[in-house]
């Protein structure tokens, strides 16, 4: 066994972890341009006087251009959300998965304990330990590498 959670995460789960972070990186456009929309509707479409607005080779008026903003703002939102259920279902599956092999290799290790050690502890004792003492591991091994690029991501695009 690994002596540290990283490594055990990373010798366990790195292609894993690589995708997860794959798609937390290419969220990174839509949250941007999800930020950055409300700014062009309030300063293009709601407080500006030169209409028509030429868009994609074709010329609006206030309320379609406005109309059409609020569209592609809309469908940025539902693309960024489709992104983290994505990136959230796929923490789930990982910590799962990890969380159920890091069981096995502590009931692995508890098998080889000496008889004399379980006349001390019940069987029926150990098993709720291996699973109150590695529950909380199986959230953080989803989120240990995809949750502070993301966050860190975020504040990269917010800045920029």
């Amino acid at each position: 066994m690994e002596p540290s959670i990283f490594k055990f995460i990373l010798r366990h789960s790195l292609r894993q972890q690589i995708a997860i972070l794959c798609l937390t990186v290419g969220s990174f456009p839509f949250l941007y341009f999800s930020l950055d929309l409300p700014k062009i509707i309030i300063n293009d479409a709601i407080n500006a006087k030169d209409f028509p607005k030429a868009l994609l080779g074709m010329e609006f008026e206030q309320i379609p251009y406005l109309l059409l903003l609020s569209g592609i703002f809309l469908i940025l939102v539902i693309v960024k959300s489709g992104f983290r259920f994505s990136i959230n279902i796929y923490q789930g599956l990982l910590g799962e998965r990890m969380l159920r092999r890091l069981r096995y290799e502590l009931y692995s290790r508890i098998l080889r304990f000496p008889l004399l050690h379980f006349r001390r502890v019940s069987p029926n004792e150990m098993i709720p330990m291996i699973t109150s003492e590695v529950e909380p591991l199986g959230g953080f091994v989803g989120e240990a590498i995809a949750l502070p690029a993301f966050y860190g991501g975020t504040l990269v695009v917010i800045f920029a």
